[in-house]
Order: structure tokens, then C-alpha cells, then sequence
């Protein structure tokens, strides 16, 4: 991508309305743009595509939120244009229906859940053509964060679609919190739409709050029923939320609990457990001592290296004040930050340094990560440090395997005699991933890979969340008894205090199920914790929500294991296999409505019986595409290339700070603009 239009592209971004945390762009030959860091062509956007209605509706039913939303598409032209959006949702949550509304035939079209590939593929054949007909795709691009494609949408009426989700209530220190999450970590965001509603149903005692748009307040109002509140000079700077009021404290693990009404079926438990890890102070967080180390070879080219600029600065701006960072970029040779550590202080400068960065040549695995060893300290206290790797490829320069890899890192960091962890974290389709996981394990830290370009920004929040000292390792959790079948058993590389843990089993469940926690603290001692659930059946919106919440911890589990290990084809169709069964979107599912009864036909795609859970009852097809890569678009979703600063050089990285690029000066400009505009979730 040229600088012009790079610049071009993120100028746009800065006068583009976004709506709900929902960037929308009118996409008038198929492909589709991401904030800050997507492709953009002048001339490619004749008209603007828009939010005219956004409109929740919450209930709440003991632990559990069950949430729908609908939003209404209008654009200003009058061609046909595909309204590419994203947005959030409360953690843990897990989708269970997604519609698109049929106004010729006044009904909505519920989506069958597919492999992600095979849904994108079908929905990509029928748009290229841009017949005027109504398909829906959805997919998870992030933790808690996904993207819905829609089409077609026009002027001459409204597309309306509608998602439905599951999640247990947020937990705090003053009780629970009903949260409706509107804002993506990373996105500008200046308005949320022409007419924003918010209703939460509370245990069938009515309607709570109500909102529309405008702009004096973030919180729903308490107290009395059907209260309203004008949102005047709404912002999107929060999300909206709603204290509960709690006679009781809740229990520290929860087990929800659904018995289909088909006998053929099992009964499915949700476990939901915070662990109380009080006992072990050891655990809490520590402040953070961590180099992000960072790939820029030629094939990081365009949008993998734009996803991970985004990714790095939004990790930047998250730092806490007592937090230490460095920064090294490497392609052949290495470009580094500063020499020393640097703090809070120094952040606005390090996001422009990152901002300029460009893709060079070869990749230089070890030396990347030895000059993020060497990098040196002021404080004493910084006796280990974390160096964060961000690379979409194999070493193709300097050492070659994971064994001489970590004799440089560990030669270079024995010049500063400090302890290390490597934490990987992986892009692309070239990478070498049995590689990373060696680097990860052998010093004791993490890996964790994208599954696309447009995954990587919330990927990497995520591990970067972990990035840090304190914590448990090699978490196991066991769920038995109370009639299950069996022991399950979960397993976390890293858990810190605070978080709640999903759980899910089948059986007949009769009585309390047992949890056990082992883990191993930061000195490496023993970690035991134990605790007893007891089983809700709850009533008939709550209990069938068991099903979809326990499908979701096991897909979670699977996609730890295959991060742990590889993507093996197995597990791949498994993962597969399970969130069709239970129709649910994973990051390996996504789901696909459309018009009439002969495209679903024409396509291969069946719609299965489900029961009121949303459980397949007959065989489950697998996909016909192959799910089993760990995808990432690079060159080939990249535009022309990106100028390299520096150009020439023996040694030192191809996007040095010092860019002679003529461009820079304005890039530096607009970078600044864009991390005083940057609006951010803290996670």
C-alpha cells in the first residue's frame, strides 16, 4: 500500500461515522476494510452505509443475561453495497442465533451454522455477482468480538438483522452488573447510531431502562420500573451498564442445568467458578516488565502488519504507570526503541515509533529476540523480564532452530542478568508453529496465534492480558460427581485471581458436582483449591441456555489445546462438528442466512432439527472447506507495497524510526492525531 494511500485511508477513518462500535463502510466490490490499518481506495466508497436503529433487549433470569440485538442498515445511494460491521459483546459471551429480516416476505431467516471457511465461501459466490438478494454472515474475529457481513443494503429500504447471545451476570465488589458492551478496544468511535434502545427485563419484573440516542450519560437509571433517560452527548467512551441490587450474596460456583425434553438427549451442566485464591498472595498481578519484539520481514506486507501496529498500540496505551516497556522491530537486522527500559511516560513517543514501521526483508527470529534481551535496566527490581514476539513467519536469517534460538536470547540476556519468558504469538499462514510453542514452553511463557488478519488486534489483547508476573500455572480443573458422566477436565496455561472459569458436562445430574483446582504458584509450589456447585434446572429461558454455554467451554478448550499442541485436522473437525451440533459461533464456525429455501439448496446446506436448546437432532454434515489452517490473508489482501524506510541498509531494520521516507512527517502527524483520538476499553 502506498503512503498516500495510507494516509488517505486513515484520514477517512478519522471523518467515517462508526456506529455502536460497529465500523461500517459501504463495499462496493466484495472485498471489505478494517479500522486503522485496512485497505481503502479512492473512489471505492460511493455512498455512505449507516446505522438508522440499534435496539437491545436483556432479560435477566438468576445468573444469566440472554441479550438480542437488531440493528437497521440504510445507506445514502441508490446501488446495492455490503455493510461490513463489528461488534462486541460481553465477555464469555456466546452467540446461539443470528436473523435477517425478509420485508417481501415480513419474516425473519434464521442462519445455519457452518465452518467458518465454508459459510464465508458461500456468502463470497453469492455477492460477487450482486444479485439483489439478503445473505447474512457472522463470524468471530476476537475474543468477545465478531463481525457481521451483510447485503445487500441500499436506499430504498432498511436491512435489518438481528443476534442473539448468552452470557452469566459480571460479578463485582457491590454485586452484579448487567452490561450491554458497545465499544471495541482500538476504535474511534463518534456516535452510536440515529436511535439507539436499551431495555433489560429483570427476573419478568419489567422493563428497567430504556435510552435513546443523545449525550449526558453512560448508566441506565435504577429504582423505578420503566424509568427512560436521554442519552444526551452520548460519547461511546463506555459501555452502558446497570447495577443490580442483590438480597443475597451469590455462590461462589454455579451450576445451571438443562434436561432436554427429547429422552435420547443428555442433561447438560454449565459450571460457572471464580476460584478463591485469596489463601495464595503470591498470585495477584504483578507490574508488567515486557519488550514487544516485533516482526516487520517482507511478508508482515500490509494488512498483518497494520493488524499488529493497531495491536501494539492499543497494548501501549494499557500500560499502568509502574509498568516497564521496551520495543524492537527486526526483519534481517534490528532497530531498537531505546537502550534502557522505558515507562509510562514514554508511551506517546513509542506509539509513533511504532506507527512508522515498515515491512523489509528476511526474518531474523533470533536476533529479534536477543536484542529484546539485551535491552538494559535503571531498576533493580526488573529481575525478569517478558519479551512478547509478534511474527507471521519461520527464521529465514540467523539461527534456525528453537534450540540455537534461545542460546543467543539466553547469551544476551545473561549481559543483563535477568531471567526471561518468551511469549509468542503467531500470524499467517507460513508460521512455523511447533517453533514457537518451543520458545514459549522452554522458558515457561505462552503461545497463542491468529486465526486471520482480522483476528490479531483482539487475539493479542488477550495474551497480552497475561503478559505478566504473578498468576498460576498449569491450571487443571476437574468437574465430577452429582451423576456426571464421567470427569472433565479443563486445563489453563496461565489463571489469575479474579477470573471466572467456564465449565461444561453432561450426565444426569441428581446432586452437588465437586470442583478441584491444581496449579502450581510462581516459586513453583503447589496450588490446591476445592469447592461444590449445586445444580439450578432454573426456569425455562435460563436452563435451556446450559446447553450453548457448555458447548462454548468445550470449544474454548479445544482451541487451548490446539494452540498448546498444533491444528491438528481432527480436532479442527471436531471443533467443527461441535458448534454445528449445538449452533453456536466459535472461531471456528460462523453462521450464514439467506433468502429462499433453493439457495440454501443450491449450496449443499441443510438445515438440521434442533430442540428448544438449539441441539442438532440428526447427523451433523462436516465442513466441506478445510478449516484446518491457521489463515492469515497477508500479500495477497495487501495492496501495493509499502515504501521502506531506510532502504539500502546492511544492517537495521527496514522500518527504522528515522524513516527517510518523504511521507514520514505527515505519517508522524497523523499518528499523533490518531493516539489522541484512540478510545479504549481497559482490560
Amino acid at each position: 500500500m502506498r503512503w498516500g494511500s495510507w494516509l488517505l485511508g486513515a484520514a477517512a477513518l478519522l471523518f467515517t461515522v462508526a456506529c455502536n462500535d460497529m465500523w461500517m463502510w459501504d463495499d462496493m466490490r466484495g472485498g471489505e476494510w478494517e479500522p486503522w490499518g485496512g485497505e481503502f481506495e479512492a473512489g471505492a466508497v460511493d455512498g455512505p452505509v449507516r446505522v438508522d436503529r440499534l435496539s437491545y433487549e436483556l432479560q435477566v433470569s438468576g445468573q444469566v443475561v440472554a441479550g438480542c440485538f437488531e440493528i437497521s442498515f440504510a445507506a445514502d445511494t441508490g446501488e446495492n453495497m455490503t455493510a461490513t460491521y463489528r461488534f462486541p459483546l460481553p465477555a464469555g459471551a456466546v452467540v446461539y442465533s443470528a436473523d435477517i429480516y425478509l420485508p417481501a416476505e415480513e419474516r425473519w431467516e434464521r442462519a445455519v451454522t457452518l465452518g467458518r471457511r465454508e459459510g464465508q465461501a458461500v456468502f463470497e459466490e453469492i455477492v460477487q455477482p450482486r444479485p439483489p438478494l439478503d445473505p447474512l454472515l457472522v463470524q468471530q474475529i476476537g475474543p468477545d468480538v465478531y463481525r457481521a457481513r451483510a447485503y445487500p443494503v441500499g436506499a430504498t429500504q432498511p436491512l435489518r438483522s438481528r443476534i442473539c447471545y448468552t452470557h452469566l451476570l459480571e460479578r463485582t465488589a457491590t454485586g452484579a452488573v448487567v452490561q450491554v458492551a458497545l465499544l471495541d478496544p482500538g476504535d474511534v468511535v463518534e456516535r452510536v447510531a440515529q436511535r439507539l434502545l436499551v431495555s433489560i427485563d429483570v427476573e419478568g419484573s419489567g422493563w428497567v431502562g430504556q435510552a435513546w440516542y443523545g449525550r449526558d450519560a453512560t448508566t441506565l437509571p435504577e429504582g423505578e420500573q420503566r424509568d427512560e433517560v436521554n442519552l444526551a452527548l452520548f460519547s461511546m467512551s463506555e459501555d452502558l451498564s446497570y447495577q443490580l441490587e442483590e438480597e443475597a450474596p451469590v455462590d461462589q460456583a454455579t451450576a445451571l442445568v438443562y434436561v432436554p425434553e427429547d429422552p435420547l438427549l443428555d442433561e447438560h451442566a454449565h459450571v460457572a467458578w471464580t476460584p478463591d485464591l485469596s489463601a495464595f498472595p503470591g498470585v495477584e498481578a504483578q507490574p508488567r516488565n515486557v519488550v514487544f519484539v516485533i516482526d516487520v520481514s517482507g511478508s508482515m506486507l500490509g494488512a498483518k502488519l497494520a493488524e499488529t501496529q493497531n495491536a501494539v498500540v492499543d497494548a501501549l496505551y494499557d500500560l499502568d504507570q509502574e509498568d516497564s516497556f521496551g520495543l524492537v522491530a527486526f526483519d534481517t537486522g534490528v532497530e531498537v526503541f531505546r537502550e534502557e527500559m522505558s515507562s509510562g511516560d514514554d508511551v506517546a513517543q513509542a506509539v509513533l515509533w511504532v506507527l512508522q514501521l515498515a515491512a523489509g526483508s528476511s526474518t531474523n527470529i533470533s536476533a529479534g529476540l536477543a536484542a529484546g534481551a539485551a535491552i538494559g535496566s535503571s531498576t533493580p527490581t526488573q529481575a525478569e523480564i517478558d519479551l512478547l514476539l509478534v511474527t507471521d513467519g519461520r527464521p529465514t536469517a540467523g539461527s534456525q532452530t528453537a534450540a540455537e534460538i534461545l542460546d543467543d536470547v539466553q547469551r544476551a540476556a545473561n549481559s543483563t542478568e535477568r531471567d526471561l519468558r518468551i511469549f509468542a504469538f503467531g500470524i499467517g499462514n507460513d508460521l512455523d508453529q511447533e517453533l514457537l510453542n518451543q520458545l514459549a514452553h522452554e522458558t515457561e511463557g505462552e503461545a497463542s496465534f491468529a486465526l486471520d488478519d482480522a483476528e490479531i488486534a483482539d487475539q493479542f489483547g488477550e495474551l497480552f492480558d497475561r503478559v505478566r508476573g504473578g498468576g498460576l500455572f498449569d491450571v487443571v480443573v476437574e468437574l465430577e460427581g452429582g451423576g456426571l458422566d464421567g470427569v472433565e477436565q479443563f486445563r489453563w496455561r496461565r489463571l489469575f485471581p479474579g477470573v471466572a472459569l467456564s465449565l461444561g458436562a453432561t450426565g444426569h445430574v441428581s446432586s452437588a458436582l465437586d470442583l478441584t483446582l491444581t496449579a502450581t504458584d510462581p516459586d513453583g509450589a503447589p496450588v490446591a483449591v476445592q469447592t461444590t456447585a449445586r445444580p439450578d434446572r432454573g426456569d425455562q429461558l435460563r436452563h435451556r441456555l446450559a446447553a450453548p454455554l457448555a458447548a462454548s467451554s468445550w470449544a474454548d478448550r479445544m482451541a487451548r489445546q490446539m494452540e498448546e499442541t498444533s491444528e491438528d485436522p481432527e480436532l479442527i473437525d471436531g471443533a467443527v462438528i461441535l458448534a454445528k451440533r449445538y449452533n453456536i459461533l466459535t472461531r471456528y464456525s460462523s453462521m450464514l442466512a439467506l433468502e429462499t429455501e433453493e439457495m440454501y439448496l443450491e449450496h449443499g446446506l441443510v438445515k438440521l432439527a434442533r430442540d428448544p436448546a438449539g441441539i442438532a437432532l440428526e447427523e451433523v454434515p462436516a465442513s466441506v472447506e478445510d478449516e484446518a489452517r491457521i489463515g492469515g490473508q497477508g500479500i495477497e489482501n495487501s495492496g501495493d507495497a509499502m515504501p521502506m524506510a531506510g532502504d539500502g541498509a546492511e544492517v537495521g531494520c527496514g522500518c527504522a524510526a528515522g524513516s527517510s521516507d518523504p511521507a514520514s512527517g505527515s505519517w508522524l502527524v497523523l499518528g499523533a492525531l490518531l493516539g489522541l483520538l484512540r478510545l479504549r476499553r481497559r482490560r
